[in-house]
């Protein structure tokens, strides 16, 4: 009796196990799969910023493409703005990002042209600033 009631329960403890591990390579599965899709639709999304100014340009209407341009670069400030003075702001990335915080940067004065909506120069100061105090992960 003993024996058959230590073998159930080894077999439940190695099933308690076994259902363990599989539950979290599904886990790492599904959130790799997670990461793929936000890479393809980032990509996706790159083509579509470098499509529209290029063949705008090659029509050379040059006040659309610029128009389409200011538009991407104010949405995308107030996108990371808000996300980065947010009550949960984004995680630092595992490697540095130089060049992003310097077009940030750049962008700065195009905040002072007359396209530019009146919140522009506040939203990239304040994203200056969150990027300034940025440190990459395991820095």
């Amino acid at each position: 009796m003993r024996r058959r009631l230590a073998t159930a329960a080894a077999i439940s403890l190695v099933s308690l196990l076994v259902g363990a591990v599989l539950g979290w390579f599904a886990r790492d599965h599904r959130a790799q799969a997670e990461l793929e899709r936000e890479r393809f639709i980032h990509a996706l999304a790159k083509i579509s910023c470098a499509e529209t100014p290029l063949r705008l340009l090659d029509s050379s209407r040059l006040d659309a493409a610029r128009m389409v341009l200011q538009n991407w670069l104010w949405s995308s400030v107030r996108t990371a703005a808000t996300m980065a003075t947010g009550p949960k702001p984004p995680s630092p990335p595992p490697e540095p990002i130089p060049n992003l915080i310097e077009s940030v940067r750049r962008a700065q004065p195009l905040a002072d042209s007359p396209q530019a909506p009146p919140e522009a120069a506040a939203q990239l100061n304040r994203l200056n600033e969150f990027l300034l105090g940025y440190k990459p992960a395991g820095a």
